[in-house]
């Protein structure tokens, strides 16, 4: 039996350190971690249609927090959102070519802020923990 107790402490720290250093570190972009992260998403499937939907599962948000998130993009012109033609409840979201200006911007940031992380620990260490963290997400996220 383990004696680490308390690992949802660990792991609720370290995110809320994380996403501290990197609202930080993404101020001088206007952009908050969130905004980062679905705007990173929409770039990975630059060639697929994605919906409002879509951003709700992978992110596992709220419906009216990712209306939030949309909004601000939207209002910062760096995403369109716009009824589908194909089915007039879903919201089509794309990004707007303002997003390639700073794409580069951002892409130096998240590797700043990841070795940031990885300057604490070795190589093997790093890839310990990447294998640690995979059995958590397939074992807890994925099963919920």
């Amino acid at each position: 039996m383990s004696t680490v107790e308390n690992l949802e402490f660990y792991f609720k720290r370290i995110n809320d350190a994380m996403i501290s250093y990197a609202n930080n570190e993404l101020k001088e972009l206007d952009l908050t971690f969130s905004q980062m992260e679905v705007i990173s998403f929409l770039i990975e499937n630059k060639d697929k249609k994605i919906y409002q939907k879509d951003i709700e599962r992978y992110f596992n948000l709220s419906h009216p927090t990712v209306i939030g998130l949309l909004k601000r993009l939207q209002t910062k012109e760096l995403i369109s959102i716009n009824i589908s033609s194909e089915d007039r409840r879903k919201r089509n979201i794309e990004l707007t070519d303002k997003v390639f200006d700073i794409k580069e911007k951002m892409n130096c940031k998240m590797k700043e802020m990841e070795k940031y992380v990885r300057r604490f620990l070795d190589d093997d260490e790093l890839t310990e923990l990447e294998r640690l963290l995979r059995i958590i997400c397939e074992n807890v996220i994925y099963n919920l």
